[in-house]
């Protein structure tokens, strides 16, 4: 193990990490993967997590008749805000914004809760709301393991990650509105999002001089990243402040585990463990770590059948069929959850009869392809709530505006023929009518602002190419998908 200290009253320590060109030294730029579409298919008891809890914070009430809160991150990649009794604790608050597991959560700056993840981001919260999420910064470059604050400098919080990484923050600088000169700043600056997903520069680097006072590192080198604290070869795995936030201590993994009797118990609900794909294409058998064998339609994002705890290979070989639908989606559990990975152009290669969905509302004969159907089933509310709003030009147009995050398509895309009139074309059928009781979350990622997750009856139309894969919306809003030879 190795613990490092900063006296950071005393040096300024900075490093300069050169951002290197993509492409070969001829200049030649490797097409990028299109963006991934995944949803996240959630329990009926959404009140609990059902991965491990990584981390713990808690807030002490402001009045003697109020209650403590206490906020659990999981590797579920969800926070939770917990109101806690004597003997009791209550769920009053889920906050859902992270794609990969949570690692560390801390309060600071008063209501104000910080979050970071394997993701490489971290996150700024009002604790107390719904849920919302304040602000996403992309600082670290691998994995963000943990955090710090400073107890009585409420607006001082450190970050640690894989590869050395030590950052230190000054939120209230990190949370003011941006002014003039910061919103010219340049692109290759480290940015950060708003809840909402704008983009903005990151000016909330900071490092503490000797007069224990923050200091901005203003013009800041293109295609340099400063770095707060120098000094470790490996990852961080643990930091401490002291109250005043001028004495910063990180270490390694510690490999002698503390152990405290509990006074009280948060329960969670099984996570999956274990997930295999029929051969029928639309189901997906799981076994979770309470051992119970559960089949879903991932079509409908539902579980269909609790088995119990039976064995797993005997049930998949039970549920074998004699029937072969190319693979048009992949699947995995490590947010305890199933989560469904769809991929351009290979989730559009697998096709069914309407009569073998029992798709009355369509011709027998008529083929439905399972990607697109289950892009419009999830997507039914996003759709529903756009068409209340004023539509890009380049979106009216079929066009998908081209950007510095945008892969050059590598296929030509081919008009589909539409079964029937627009608004028969744009129905979502039983087969495909995910639940609004307890919906699906969607992680994917658009041409700016990086990865988001979010549960699809939050979406409010205001999501576009910036949000959504284009390959995406051309499916949903212009009914396209690539030839047949491109997606065998």
């Amino acid at each position: 193990m190795v613990v490092m200290s900063w006296y950071l009253g005393m040096q300024e320590i900075f490093a300069m990490h050169r951002v290197g060109i993509a492409g070969s030294a001829s200049n030649s730029v490797r097409p990028r993967k299109e963006k991934r579409f995944t949803y996240v298919l959630n329990d009926a008891d959404d009140n609990k997590h059902c991965a491990g809890v990584n981390c713990l914070a808690v807030l002490k009430p402001s009045q003697p008749d109020n209650s403590s809160y206490l906020f659990t991150g999981s590797r579920d990649g969800t926070l939770k805000r917990w109101e806690l009794s004597e003997e009791d604790a209550t769920c009053s608050a889920t906050f859902e914004s992270h794609v990969d597991w949570v690692n560390d959560a801390v309060l600071a700056g008063g209501n104000t809760l910080v979050s970071c993840s394997s993701d490489t981001t971290i996150k700024t919260w009002d604790s107390l709301s719904n849920g919302t999420c304040t602000r996403t910064f992309r600082q670290h470059s691998d994995y963000v393991t943990c955090l710090a604050a400073a107890e009585r400098n409420s607006n001082i919080v450190a970050s640690g990650g894989m590869g050395g990484e030590v950052f230190l923050w000054d939120l209230e600088a990190a949370l003011a509105p941006l002014n003039k000169s910061s919103e010219a700043a340049d692109d290759d600056r480290p940015s950060a999002t708003n809840g909402s997903g704008s983009s903005v520069p990151v000016t909330s680097l900071r490092t503490i001089s000797s007069s224990n006072s923050i200091s901005l590192q203003a013009n800041v080198p293109q295609g340099y990243v400063p770095i707060a604290a120098k000094g470790h070869k490996e990852s961080v795995y643990a930091l401490a402040m002291n109250e005043t936030g001028n004495l910063l201590v990180s270490g390694g993994t510690e490999k002698v585990p503390v152990y405290k009797e509990p006074t009280l118990s948060i329960d969670g609900i099984p996570g999956i463990v274990q997930c295999e794909i029929m051969n029928n294409r639309r189901h997906v058998l799981t076994k979770d770590n309470a051992g119970s064998v559960k089949l879903w339609e991932i079509t409908r994002g539902v579980c269909i059948q609790n088995y119990g705890p039976v064995s797993f290979e005997k049930k998949k070989e039970e549920l074998f069929e004699m029937v072969s639908i190319p693979a048009w989606f992949s699947v995995d559990s490590k947010l305890g959850n199933l989560s469904v990975h769809l991929d351009t152009p290979q989730c559009f290669s697998a096709e069914m009869y309407s009569a073998d969905l029992n798709i009355t509302e369509k011709a027998e004969d008529d083929k439905v392809n399972l990607a697109r159907e289950t892009l419009k089933g999830l997507l039914a509310h996003w759709l529903s709530k756009k068409k209340h709003k004023p539509v890009s030009q380049s979106l009216v147009n079929g066009e998908i505006p081209s950007g510095r995050d945008i892969s050059t398509r590598s296929i030509t895309l081919s008009k589909v023929e539409a079964d029937g009139n627009a608004e028969n074309d744009c129905a979502v059928y039983p087969p495909f009518e995910f639940s609004t009781v307890t919906p699906p979350s969607i992680i994917t990622e658009g041409s700016h602002n990086g990865q988001w997750r979010k549960k699809i009856t939050e979406m409010d139309g205001t999501e576009d190419e910036k949000d959504l894969p284009w390959w995406v919306l051309d499916c949903i809003l212009h009914n396209r998908m690539p030839p047949r030879e491109h997606t065998k």
